[in-house]
């Protein structure tokens, strides 16, 4: 299996240096963060130390343009075209897996639909140069270091790692968006019945007073200045289902949602946005 060549490289060679640049993206990504949010923040989808974009990037730069490696300026302009077409289409198909927009570039000019622009396609272009003058000698000698039959026995071991990582978090993301879909529902239902009670002149006004407030503290002010039997008790029964899904955030679901603060649902966004000040208010309430 590790022997098979694709383009003349060994299927051994690619590997690892998916895994390398995998792990060198984790680590450029993770410090970005972290500095600017002034805390650890484990970056990427993945739960593991590893970005695959970067290994993915990385694995055409070196196939791809392996014939003109001495040419930087082909290298800027092959780097960038190859980088910028893989972030399109791996934005576009998490899109459409996962219901949401994992980065938003609309705040820069020229941008094609959010998924790409100029400027980070100029960076992909100089960190292609970068990688092929400096990065690729380095890789290249940490995978000529590694015994083939011991090296073989560890591609499975970290091949099987990344497939358990890749499920579980597909499996979480997956749930969060029914999590979504459920408080979007229960949002809906607890509208229908305030406004079967008539306590709102419309459900315009309703909703507005929603947006001012979450579903929380929009029943417990409502509790507040409303007495009756019978409405405290429905109030009650939706307070609590809603609570069951917005607090009970999976560990996976927390990293994600810390890791892409600038990720948008394209169906639930005003309950992710809920959700991610419920989770906020609850951190803060915890120290």
């Amino acid at each position: 299996m590790f022997s098979v060549k694709i383009f003349g490289f060994e299927f051994y060679y690619i590997f690892y240096t998916f895994i390398l640049y995998s792990v060198f993206g984790w680590i450029y990504e993770t410090c970005l963060v972290s500095v600017k949010q002034k805390e650890f923040v484990n970056r990427g989808f993945l739960n593991g130390p590893i970005i695959p974009i970067y290994g993915a990037g990385a694995v055409l730069i070196c196939i791809i343009l392996d014939p003109v490696s001495k040419n930087l300026l082909l290298v800027f302009l092959g780097g960038m075209l190859l980088a910028t077409i893989l972030e399109f289409l791996t934005s576009y198909v998490m899109e459409k897996l996962f219901h949401a927009k994992w980065w938003d570039y609309s705040q820069y000019k020229f941008n094609i639909q959010g998924r790409i622009c100029p400027i980070v396609s100029v960076f992909w272009g100089i960190l292609s140069v970068l990688m092929t003058v400096f990065l690729k000698p380095i890789s290249n000698a940490l995978i000529h270091k590694i015994p083939k039959k011991p090296g073989e026995i560890l591609a499975f071991v970290i091949f099987a790692l990344v497939v358990i990582d890749l499920v579980l978090t597909i499996i979480s993301t997956l749930k969060l968006n029914q999590k979504l879909a459920n408080m979007h529902k229960l949002r809906d239902e607890l509208i229908g019945y305030m406004e079967k009670s008539r306590f709102y002149h419309s459900k315009e006004e309703l909703r507005r007073k929603l947006e001012n407030a979450t579903i929380a503290e929009y029943i417990d002010n409502l509790k507040v200045h409303v007495h009756s039997g019978e409405l405290d008790e429905r109030l009650r029964i939706f307070k609590e289902k809603y609570s069951l899904h917005s607090e009970h955030v999976h560990i996976i679901q927390r990293r994600l949602l810390k890791a892409f603060p600038n990720m948008k649902s394209t169906n639930n966004e005003y309950m992710l946005t809920e959700l991610r000040e419920r989770l906020r208010m609850r951190k803060k309430n915890n120290k």
